[in-house]
């Protein structure tokens, strides 16, 4: 039945990511045969939580061990009820896409934005820019800082300008 959590078709990326032999090999199985403990749990508790409520689960992004090169990957993973003629839910149906590069490049572009903010913090300097064809503004958090306005701000051209004084 649904809380079987058994593999029962797979494609040969899982079969690939599981270092399987086969799709054979896997069929019968569950995560609990390839996957640490502690991974294994979480994608049940995800997948019973979609069993017992019939909504679907779409592009949770979790971390995927990979048993052929020993190291961990990010997936976005969609799990979805299977269901039978009846409309019963006799099972899941699961996609998941390589998401890891993206991770890094999230992960690489914070780092480099908490290091621009500091050193801007630092050195009192900020940075904008303005979309010339919507008059949008984009500020740094130093510029927020210099002109002593709440995060929460929304600069336009013209209000940025109010900030300067002019001489006459």
């Amino acid at each position: 039945g649904a809380g079987a959590g058994r593999f029962v078709l797979v494609n040969e990326a899982l079969v690939k990511q599981l270092n399987a032999t086969s799709a054979e090999d896997v069929i019968g199985k569950s995560d609990f045969d390839y996957h640490q403990q502690a991974l294994a749990a979480t994608y049940r508790a995800d997948e019973m939580r979609v069993i017992e409520t019939g909504e679907p689960l779409i592009a949770n992004e979790e971390p995927v061990h990979f048993q052929v090169s020993d190291q961990f990957r990010w997936y976005a993973s969609t799990k979805a009820p299977w269901r039978n003629t009846e409309g019963e839910i006799v099972g899941l149906v699961g996609i998941g896409r390589d998401i890891t590069q993206r991770r890094w490049v999230e992960v690489a572009l914070a780092k480099s934005q908490a290091l621009l903010n500091e050193m801007g913090k630092i050195a009192r300097i900020g940075g904008w820019e303005v979309d010339i064809a919507t008059g949008t503004q984009v500020w740094t958090e130093e510029v927020y800082r210099i002109h002593e306005v709440d995060f929460a701000f929304e600069p336009t051209v013209s209000a940025g300008i109010e900030f300067y004084a002019y001489e006459r």
